[in-house]
């Protein structure tokens, strides 16, 4: 009895069958991995800003960390020393997470391939594969940004919403979006501001826009000279700024109270 078996056609056929195939589906299951993947990424980037909020939610809870993170910018290194925690992929060093009124309201998050951005402005989450982590905002460089309300030369107040270019002082006093707390700022080309019971904050904010080989620290303060302007941040949370020439100068106590002339 004679076997019969595939003929050599038949076998191209079927050849030609499973490759048309493989075209096609290779790009579909593909595409549903790499789906996979950037949604994980955009789920990691959810569950990551919850866990800030969560922890700022603690803080406020816990009158001893009430300020452990305040509205500004901050690095992902900055969020995990002030004990933000996380299950499962952890962005990289290099992003960010901008913070106002205890909510996060944007941020540029490295995740696995992806980097996941959201701003408040529009609302919607964007995703980018082996994408570049975006500029920091204005005044962010890995310590909170310090965005203050009110401005005016001597003792600030409510009603002095007189915007700093316009001041015509270099060196003025300041009070921030809750009205009570103080600080001073400089202008000398960019606005510069440090605030009072802020210190490890202020003194990373000093270094970082004077340069470290301009600044002095010892135990209790933080001093920085440019040459023009000159800051210190005071453990015992007092800030003063001065520049030179023209002499002009603010202290914000600790206590609320100004010195400035």
């Amino acid at each position: 009895m004679k076997k019969k078996g595939f003929t050599l056609v038949e076998l191209l056929a079927v050849i030609v069958i499973l490759a048309i195939i493989a075209v096609i589906a290779t790009p579909i299951i593909l595409g549903v991995i790499e789906k996979s993947k950037k949604g994980a990424a955009e789920n990691s980037a959810l569950g990551y800003t919850g866990a800030v909020e969560k922890q700022i939610a603690r803080n406020l809870l816990d009158e001893a960390a009430a300020n452990d993170i305040t509205d500004g910018v901050y690095t992902v290194n900055d969020l995990a020393s002030k004990k933000v925690k996380v299950k499962g992929d952890k962005p990289t060093e290099k992003s960010w997470v901008e913070i106002e009124k205890s909510q996060v309201v944007s941020y540029s998050l490295k995740i696995g391939d992806y980097v996941v951005n959201y701003n408040e402005t529009d609302k919607k989450i964007e995703s980018t594969k082996n994408g570049t982590v975006e500029s920091m905002p204005s005044g962010g460089s890995g310590e909170p940004q310090i965005t203050p309300k009110y401005f005016a030369f001597g003792t600030p107040n409510t009603s002095s919403t007189t915007e700093f270019t316009t001041l015509g002082h270099n060196v003025f006093a300041t009070l921030y979006s809750d009205g009570t707390t103080g600080g001073v700022c400089i202008n000398d080309g960019t606005l510069f501001c440090i605030k009072t019971h802020d210190y490890d904050n202020s003194a990373a904010r000093l270094k970082a826009h004077f340069g470290e080989d301009k600044c002095t620290a010892t135990g209790s303060y933080v001093f920085c000279d440019s040459g023009a302007f000159r800051c210190k941040a005071r453990s015992n949370g007092n800030v003063d700024c001065y520049d030179n020439p023209p002499h002009g100068s603010c202290y914000a106590y600790a206590d609320g109270s100004f010195d400035c002339s």
